[in-house]
């Protein structure tokens, strides 16, 4: 009983304590495994610091995101004043050296757990992260110098315990971060005005790499003329022997160290200056997610931090918000409409106006493994080719939205005519109604009663459309038969009316498979999902139902998520047909918010390039689950202020003509 009651109250401490906060659980978890020995005061010893620094829960996370400043980029005009210092004070040494890592050279990573991950997936191995910082411990406990030969003893353990051959491994580990590793920006220029001033220029290394290896870095990124470079694993860091040996007793050493590594002890051999430098790919921690998978989040972290916070300029808002919550969105969604091409067999995939632009792009220019299209359709389009069959659909998604919006001064000739319907006139003045009543003085009831009664003569005005629209879709899908549309979402609809055209209309031996970002609450589309006619990325009624509620909680969160996707081209209204029989597209006159999409888009592209090109071969092989993929978006969408500055705008134009 009392065993039972201990295990109790252990369970309900590790849950107030630790189980809260996903941060406060790594920390603890990687406590407990590369230590050989806990007591219980350094356990709540670290459990009191970790609370300290990342709070007691999630939600205390989320309180501490919402209130920092925005745009992430807000802080450059300080960090250039304390930049320009850090450099004054450089300028006056003799010899000035720098920490390799974290300062002159950076790896797409905030810390080594992406490194690991990367290595890990090549060799198949699970849980190569934790043993490769075990064997690592391991090792440094059986020497008392470090030396070169410290990666030939981890990668022996390695060998031993995960069967990873100990010369590819290493071999591996050290082509990996050749390949990688990227010159800092920031300190790049500064490096350069060193050197055009004649300065002479030492690195410095704490690193199982050799100085050779570390050479072919520099060289790979255009960094020559330097004097040195002190690996840790050569000299064991005794800089001032290393230093006096080179250069001799006469100059004057000032080193740039990173904050994150802490390395005052290297320079302090030296007897040098010191120069604090934060580390860049650290330097935006605060702002960045907290549920991801860590050694994903590491990933997306060192490629966030390392573009915003390169001292390059401020951003916007919209621009943040499509680099840090749309990039990984996009790239994670097309790694993702890959893998359905090859299991359903899609010969096609087409991406829906207007919530498809930027996907497309982005699948275009990195991926384009499957036979792609963007295809201008919209909702307000779509039903008018469907309103033979789905009518009362056309009058609660297209009139009655228009009648709950209508102004006073709005009349029936002017929702008739924006709807595209006003050849309709002669009918409705056949009813006995003027066609310039006021719109708020007609009830749901009579407007639905006039649309049955006349729904022949409403389809033969929509013929001219549909026989655009079915000249244009023909060609778009050519010989294809099994055609894939992306959507964001939420009901489906678009691939629903397109499947229906397709298969029942048209009776074409086409087969439309709807792929959305997310599915709504509702029940409309459940058929679809339960069958795969409808296939959802992020979260559907089937899928992770508790990101659905939230993201449908309220008009704020909907919007913010159209607004990743949505397009600067203005909406498609209706199709049409020319009397020459050429397909005619009527378009919305203005898109509101064209600017400000342009700066998300700019965002999204900017993420999937350092994607690319920070990941080199590894960014197709590193699978980005969607749950990770949505982690940065949700936690925009939990920060009340930060949501209310995005969609403030969009709200005044939140309507189906504008794609909101």
């Amino acid at each position: 009983m009392a065993a039972k009651l201990l295990f109790s109250v252990k369970e309900r401490l590790f849950t107030l304590l630790i189980g809260r906060n996903p941060l406060i659980k790594r920390e603890y978890q990687d406590f407990i495994q590369y230590r050989d020995s806990q007591s219980t005061f350094a356990t709540i010893k670290g459990i009191v610091k970790w609370t300290i620094k990342y709070g007691m829960s999630s939600s205390t996370l989320q309180k501490r995101i919402s209130k920092l400043p925005y745009p992430e980029t807000s802080y450059i005009n300080g960090w250039k004043k304390e930049f320009l210092q850090l450099q004054q004070r450089a300028w006056k040494a003799d010899i000035i050296s720098l920490d390799f890592f974290g300062v002159m050279i950076l790896a797409p990573f905030s810390d080594t757990d992406g490194l690991f991950l990367l290595l890990g997936e090549k060799w198949g191995v699970p849980n190569f992260r934790n043993l490769r910082i075990q064997a690592e411990h391991e090792a440094l406990d059986q020497k008392e110098v470090r030396g070169t030969e410290l990666l030939v003893d981890i990668y022996s353990l390695l060998e031993t315990w995960c069967a990873v051959p100990a010369e590819e491994g290493i071999r591996a580990e050290k082509e990996l971060v050749k390949e990688l590793c990227f010159a800092n920006p920031e300190m790049k220029r500064m490096y350069d005005a060193f050197r055009a001033a004649g300065k002479k220029i030492i690195f410095v290394a704490d690193t199982n790499l050799t100085s050779d290896d570390l050479a072919v870095i520099l060289h790979r990124n255009g960094i020559v003329g330097y004097e040195k470079i002190f690996a840790s694993c050569e000299c064991n860091f005794k800089l001032k022997h290393c230093a006096e040996e080179y250069f001799g007793r006469d100059y004057n050493f000032f080193h740039i160290y990173c904050h994150k590594d802490n390395n005052r002890g290297v320079a302090g051999n030296a007897g040098s200056n010191l120069g604090c430098y934060p580390s860049l790919n650290n330097r935006g921690e605060r702002y960045r997610p907290y549920g991801m998978h860590p050694e994903l989040k590491s990933i997306y972290d060192g490629i966030c931090n390392s573009w915003l916070h390169s001292g390059q300029k401020e951003r916007s808002i919209f621009y943040e918000y499509g680099f840090t919550c749309g990039g990984i969105l996009a790239v994670s969604v097309c790694q993702w409409l890959d893998r359905m091409a090859k299991q359903h067999g899609f010969e096609s995939i087409l991406f829906a106006a207007r919530d498809g632009d930027i996907i497309s792009k982005v699948y275009r220019k990195y991926f384009n493994h499957v036979s792609n299209d963007y295809i201008l359709l919209s909702r307000m389009s779509l039903e008018q080719l469907v309103f033979h069959d789905f009518t009362e659909e056309y009058i609660d998604h297209v009139i009655l939205p228009e009648l709950k919006d209508a102004r006073k001064s709005d009349t029936i000739a002017s929702l008739f005519g924006h709807i595209g319907i006003a050849d309709i006139k002669r009918y409705w003045e056949r009813e006995g109604f003027s066609w310039d009543v006021p719109v708020h003085s007609m009830n749901d009831k009579e407007i639905r009663r006039f649309i049955y009664k006349y729904k022949p003569e409403i389809c033969r005005i929509f013929d001219n459309a549909a026989r655009g629209a079915k000249k244009y879709f023909l060609n778009v899908i050519g010989s294809n038969r099994n055609i894939c549309l992306f959507d964001i979402g939420w009901r489906g609809t678009s691939a629903v009316y397109l499947k229906h055209l397709f298969e029942r209309e048209y009776r074409l031996p086409v087969q439309v498979t709807g792929a959305l970002l997310g599915g709504g609450a509702d029940d409309y589309a459940a058929p679809f999902f339960m069958d795969d006619s409808l296939l959802a990325f992020a979260f559907s009624p089937y899928k992770n139902c508790e990101i659905m509620e939230e993201v449908c909680e309220s008009q704020e969160r909907i919007l913010a998520m159209e607004l990743l996707f949505s397009s600067e081209t203005p909406s498609l209204l209706a199709f049409g047909m020319s009397p020459g029989g050429e397909t005619l597209f009527h378009f919305e006159r203005e898109n509101p918010q064209d600017e400000v999409i342009r700066e998300v888009h700019r965002g999204i592209m900017d993420f999937a390039d350092r994607y690319f090109n920070a990941l080199g071969s590894y960014a197709h092989r590193l699978r980005i689950h969607s749950l990770d993929a949505v982690s940065p978006v949700m936690t925009v969408l939990r920060n009340k202020k930060q949501l209310k500055r995005l969609t403030a705008d969009i709200k005044k134009h939140a309507n189906a003509r504008h794609g909101f």
